[in-house]
Formats: C-alpha cells, sequence, structure tokens
C-alpha cells in the first residue's frame, strides 16, 4: 500500500544537492492536508493550514519525522535576490545546529526545475527541498512575497512567519532557535 507521503511525493534525490523533492499535483497536496490530524496553533491562526509543521511532515518523504524538532521552513524561488543572500545562513543554521534537533526545508516555487537545480548548485546547497512548481503549498501557506519563512517549535506549533531577508534579523530568528532546541522534545 502507498503511504500518503509516497502518493504526494517522488524522490528526486541528486547527489551533491541534499535530499531533492518535487510535489507532484496540486490536488494530491490538497487531499494529503485534508488527511492530516488536529491542528494546534497561536489564537489567530488556528484556521491557517500552516498553523502546525504537520503539513510540511506530510510533504516530505524523508527517513525522520519532523517530530520533536524545531522546524525552519523557506519558500525561495531562483530570481529572488534575497533568497540568495538567505540560503549561506540557512546552510550554517542547519550545519551547526542538526545535532541538537533544527531541521530547515526549503520550497522551491520555480516552475523550471533547470532553474531551481543552477541556483542549488551555485549556493552549494545541503538543505532538503520540496518543488512546488504548480504552487499549490504556496496557495496552502498564503505566500505572497519571497522568501517567506515559518518557524515551529519543537512541539510542531507555529511560532511564527517572516517576510523577506535581512541579515540584520538572522540574529533574532537564531535567538529564537537556540532558544526553542534548550527545551527538550516532549516524548
Amino acid at each position: 500500500m502507498t503511504s500518503l507521503r509516497q502518493a504526494l511525493l517522488h524522490d528526486n534525490s541528486i547527489a551533491g544537492r541534499g535530499r531533492c523533492r518535487g510535489v507532484i499535483g496540486t490536488s494530491l497536496a490538497l487531499i494529503g492536508y485534508l488527511f492530516l490530524a488536529s491542528v494546534t496553533a497561536h489564537a489567530g491562526d488556528k484556521d491557517k493550514p500552516y498553523s502546525s509543521v504537520g503539513v510540511i511532515d506530510s510533504v516530505l518523504a524523508g527517513d525522520s519525522s519532523l517530530q520533536g524538532k524545531v522546524v525552519y521552513v523557506d519558500f525561495w524561488a531562483s530570481w529572488c535576490p534575497p533568497c540568495r543572500a538567505s540560503f549561506p545562513w540557512m546552510n550554517r543554521m542547519a550545519a551547526r545546529y542538526k545535532k541538537k534537533g533544527l531541521e530547515v526545508v526549503t520550497i522551491n516555487l520555480d516552475r523550471k526545475h533547470k532553474a531551481a537545480l543552477e541556483f542549488l548548485d551555485e549556493m552549494n546547497n545541503k538543505l532538503p527541498v520540496v518543488y512546488d512548481s504548480t504552487g499549490a503549498l504556496a496557495r496552502m501557506f498564503q505566500i505572497d512575497a519571497m522568501p517567506t519563512s515559518f518557524l515551529y517549535e519543537r512541539n510542531g506549533v507555529l511560532h511564527s512567519r517572516h517576510q523577506g531577508f535581512s541579515p540584520a534579523d538572522t540574529i533574532g530568528i537564531e535567538d529564537t532557535i537556540t532558544e526553542f532546541l534548550s527545551k527538550e522534545p516532549k516524548k
């Protein structure tokens, strides 16, 4: 029997480019979302589809769950200058804090897969990539600027949404991430 993750994604792993994934259809992504368990969120975000990291967990076809991890999700495109500036920082964060429980997931919105791959080569990317060329996840997460990032606590609850990228913002984001990582995951 095919799992929901297998139905949503096909494996596009390419050596040297990290774990690369591709979304195969708007309707399948939405069906996957509808099957998710209960969603918890901050007041005011309870009706938002991105209020729980479960949406991202459901579309990743990986070996490990995001459960109990601090998760930073970033929507990006190859043509976006601030996205280009954010990738080195995200790669450093992932390398520095992965063993402590940080997972950085990137979601590419390029319609042309080749443009994304060229960008990832230039960035020497080591992060997981979900390809959303149809824009299904972007619509679900109500993305209207790039990059847009989401930070989830270890319990899977959305902590913050941030649009754009500025090196000045990274200190505060990293401080929040390290605060969340200092808390043991609940079992």
